[in-house]
């Protein structure tokens, strides 16, 4: 018996059989012949457990932005070089004499100073050109017979601005000139004046004034008088250095 059961095992062997254990994995076909599935070895799970999963490729389809792409290029035209020169516009006489170029911004310091390069005047002229501008409010006031009250607020501004020169520069070579002395008595006038003015405007409501020196035939050629010096100021301060 021995012999025969080694006879088996000899023959099995030598065929390449091997003996079969199914398992619950293993699918039988039915013509006899089975699919075992094959078992992972321990080095390839090691292996898969360091390899690095892919992203899914994301899908695009009917996905992104719909219509007409901005004109980018045409934001950048101005950075290119082109050779157009501009031409320059021939201004005709009557052009001119229409007042169809503006006048130059005389009034403007940053324009006198910047684009015509003017000289700097000294502090001493800057002031006298403010009591300028007070003098010719005076000359209106005289002209336009303008009420006592607005004369008198003139004569005072012209009294604060001649008391303020006379601070600053009576010391000074400025107070040998004309145009100091001008600036002095033309305001010392103007100050009589006020005062005339105002006396008459305040004794006619209870007195007759016709023969007095409040009278209006007097007090007119007072602000005659005072109007001329005004115009002897006024020139004295443009000459002035």
């Amino acid at each position: 018996m021995k012999k025969i059961f080694l006879c088996i095992f000899i023959l099995f062997n030598l065929l390449g059989l091997q003996a079969f254990c199914a398992d619950e994995n293993t699918l039988i076909n039915p013509d006899g012949t089975y699919n075992k599935p094959k078992k992972e070895s321990v080095i390839n799970k090691i292996t898969n457990i360091f390899k690095k999963k892919k992203k899914p490729i994301a899908d695009t389809q009917g996905k992104g932005y719909y219509g007409t792409l901005p004109d980018v290029m045409g934001d950048f035209e101005y950075k290119r070089e082109t050779s157009q020169t501009v031409k320059q516009k021939q201004y005709s006489e009557k052009d001119l004499k229409d007042g169809l170029l503006l006048d130059a911004p005389l009034n403007d310091p940053l324009f006198l100073d910047v684009i015509i390069k003017k000289d700097k005047n000294s502090d001493y002229v800057n002031d006298l050109m403010k009591i300028k501008e007070t003098l010719e409010k005076l000359k209106e006031c005289i002209n336009n017979d303008a009420s006592i009250q607005f004369f008198n607020a003139n004569v005072n501004v012209l009294d604060l601005q001649t008391s303020n020169l006379e601070k600053k520069y009576q010391y000074t070579a400025y107070a040998q000139s004309e145009s100091y002395y001008a600036v002095r008595h033309v305001n010392y006038s103007a100050k009589v004046l006020g005062n005339l003015k105002f006396d008459a405007n305040f004794y006619s409501r209870y007195m007759p004034v016709q023969d007095s020196v409040y009278a209006p035939k007097n007090i007119k050629e007072q602000s005659q008088a005072l109007l001329d010096e005004i115009n002897n100021t006024i020139f004295q301060i443009g000459n002035a250095r």
